[in-house]
Formats: structure tokens, sequence, C-alpha cells
């Protein structure tokens, strides 16, 4: 119940498609299904191009203070671009129980909410990599994925509606 397209820099070297193509493929796609996730990289012109159609911007980090200052930085640009703050989700990656700091005070120095967390699940990720496998959907990482999946949606934990439990479940399969 799951299609995927390969990203363009996943296929054989040539020059990158054309910003214009990019939106495309991407209207033509949320014309045939409910649910289209794009996965843009780094902030580019080809991503910029794009950020109208969307209904929401995850910008995922890491603790890293590199990967902060960079999130930062693309989080300025975004705004000061015109993308409405309200559509702009932060996403902390790999948080370590030992990182030092707090999710607020990592709010508070970036200045924008942190929208969900994800643990340090390296192992679970290299081992179902090793193995050839989608990640089990009772593995703590498919289930923090769900519960953001259930955010965006609007559905309450305790409310899941049975088309978007679904729809989880074929994404934590995924």
């Amino acid at each position: 119940g799951v299609d995927l397209l390969q990203a363009p820099g996943a296929g054989p070297l040539s020059d990158p498609p054309a910003a214009e193509r990019i939106r495309h493929v991407f209207r033509f796609a949320k014309s045939q299904y409910d649910w289209v996730v794009l996965d843009l990289g780094r902030l580019s012109v080809a991503s910029m191009t794009i950020l109208e159609e969307v209904s929401y911007l995850l910008l995922v980090t890491t603790p890293e203070l590199t990967a902060l200052r960079e999130a930062n930085s693309a989080l300025q640009k975004l705004l000061h671009a015109g993308f409405p703050a309200e559509q702009l989700k932060l996403v902390l990656n790999r948080r370590a129980k030992s990182m030092g700091f707090s999710p607020e005070e990592m709010e508070k120095a970036i200045g924008h909410q942190v929208y969900a967390t994800f643990g340090e699940y390296t192992d679970e990720l290299e081992e179902a990599y090793a193995d050839g496998r989608f990640l089990d959907k009772n593995l703590k990482l498919s289930r923090e994925a769900g519960k953001l999946v259930l955010r965006l949606r609007g559905v309450d934990d305790g409310k899941k509606a049975s088309g978007l439990k679904l729809f989880k479940n074929r994404l934590l399969r995924s």
C-alpha cells in the first residue's frame, strides 16, 4: 500500500532535475495520494521552490553543535523567505539521554519549538538494514514515528481513527 519514488540523487550520476520538474512530479503525486512525504535534503533552490506546495515542513536536526547551527540557519532562511512558522516543525533526531541540554534549552537557543524528538536508535536501524528488512512496528523508533504521524494529523493517541491507524501501520512497514 506504499509506493516509493527513488530520489534523483540515488540513480546514475547526472545533472540534478530542474526545480520546476520536481514541483510538477510533486503536484502529480499529490493528486494521486492522500499523503506525500518528500525528503528535500539540505535547503536548496529546488527545495525552496516546492515549499509553497507543502502542508508541513519537518526540519530534522541532531543535537551536535554544528547540526544545531545549520538548523538554526535553515530556520532563519525559511522564515525570512516567508514560510509560515506554524507549518515549520523542528524535529530532534538521535537524542541521547546524556545530551547535556534539554529540548526546552534547545528551543530557547534556536528560538523555535521542538515539535518531536526521536531517541538514539542506531542499533535498530543498522540491524534492519543489515538484514535487508524494514523496521519492525514494535520497535521504539517505529512507535515514535507513528506518534509523529498521528500528531501531524491532529489525532490524539487515544483516539486513533481506523483509516489513520491503517495509514500508520502501512507507514511503519515501509
